[in-house]
């Protein structure tokens, strides 16, 4: 199974942040790195994992949690006719958003989990949030 795996999910594991799907956020890293299924992040996510991370970490902490987060997931590449794409798509608000789906496109995402699921309503693939998700993957294991 393929998931995408969205930026705030990543944000709420690396920053321990106090948010509502923290816990199951926590699951689906060790899910991911059990190989419980195929986790992806799109690449554009890591330069706002960087801005939000380097805040609060040291450079070389930043660097270690951004290397752990690739050794974890696999990287969908933003190209510019992906960006081109979400461009086009005027049925998204969020730019951000449109090319988080437009790389669960690209790798045939069964599932794009989000914590920010209403900003989806419009997406080409089946969106969950954590607790869905899990859900979702136990039935499945």
């Amino acid at each position: 199974m393929n998931v995408l795996v969205d930026t705030n999910v990543i944000l709420n594991v690396l920053t321990k942040r106090n948010d509502v799907f923290l816990h199951q956020s926590e699951e689906i890293f060790r899910y991911a790195i059990d190989e419980k299924f195929n986790g992806f992040v799109s690449s554009h996510s890591f330069p706002i994992m960087w801005y939000v991370l380097r805040k609060g970490n040291t450079e070389d902490h930043t660097r270690h949690l951004l290397e752990m987060v690739c050794n974890i997931f696999d990287v969908v590449n933003v190209s510019k006719s992906t960006i081109k794409q979400a461009l086009q798509n005027r049925n998204f608000h969020d730019f951000e958003d449109c090319l988080q789906d437009e790389c669960a496109d690209i790798v045939n995402a069964d599932y794009l989990v989000t914590c920010n699921f209403k900003d989806f309503v419009v997406a080409k693939t089946v969106v969950l949030n954590p607790g869905e998700f899990l859900e979702k993957l136990a039935i499945l294991l």
